[in-house]
């Protein structure tokens, strides 16, 4: 049985949106400096706490919409291993989100006013947290190039979705494996918001696919 017109439309809708609010998160996104400044002269660090908690709504939008795509392409073995590497990468940029949205700003505004061995150690807190936050934004770099790579192969022959953008799909997903395994790119505010401009596009042009499907 198909999925009905109005839920590829919907399912489209909802990528979008989701694609829009992490390109928003990455464009809005403060540095560990930043946060550091805010905590110090007595600020609560909303702009960064906002756009993490934009990140994180973002998640369901993007897991429905793609659950709708692997349908789409008749839960194949490819469409289906897209689906699971997309699912785990969501939960990894989840964590990240919160080491880099919950957990630093609190750690910055505990590190405010302190001196001497106390600064000292919340300086390492905010260490840990950077470190935990590159982590995960890696492991969410990888899954989500494995993800794109099925996808785009799961593609091939299916009229909806155009040659190009699977093999734009097979370029983008190559290199987000490449980078999120080797590290080779600083996964910092400008690196990483690099890879999600550039999943974006792909993303963007899959969902108006799916969308006339």
């Amino acid at each position: 049985m198909g999925v009905p017109m109005t839920h590829h439309r919907h399912a489209a809708t909802a990528i979008i949106v989701g694609t829009v609010a992490s390109i928003i998160t990455m464009a809005l996104h403060p540095t560990g400096a930043d946060a550091i400044r805010v905590a110090e002269a007595g600020g609560h660090n909303v702009l960064i706490r906002g756009v993490h908690l934009l990140a994180v709504v973002a998640q369901p939008l993007l897991l429905a919409g793609t659950a709708a795509l692997t349908w789409r392409l008749r839960a194949s073995a490819a469409a289906l291993l897209g689906m699971a590497s997309f699912t785990l990468a969501i939960f990894a940029i989840i964590v990240a989100a919160a080491a880099s949205g919950l957990v630093a700003p609190h750690v910055a505004e505990s590190l405010a006013g302190t001196v001497g061995a106390e600064r000292t150690l919340f300086l390492e807190l905010l260490h840990y947290t950077g470190s935990i936050n590159r982590a995960f934004a890696s492991l969410y770099v990888m899954l989500t190039g494995i993800a794109v790579l099925a996808w785009s192969w799961a593609m091939r022959g299916v009229d909806a979705f155009p040659a190009r953008l699977g093999w734009l799909g097979f370029a983008l997903g190559a290199a987000g494996i490449f980078v999120g395994s080797t590290g080779v790119v600083s996964l910092d505010v400008i690196g990483f918001g690099a890879v999600v401009l550039a999943q974006a596009v792909w993303m963007l042009w899959m969902a108006m696919a799916l969308r006339s499907a």
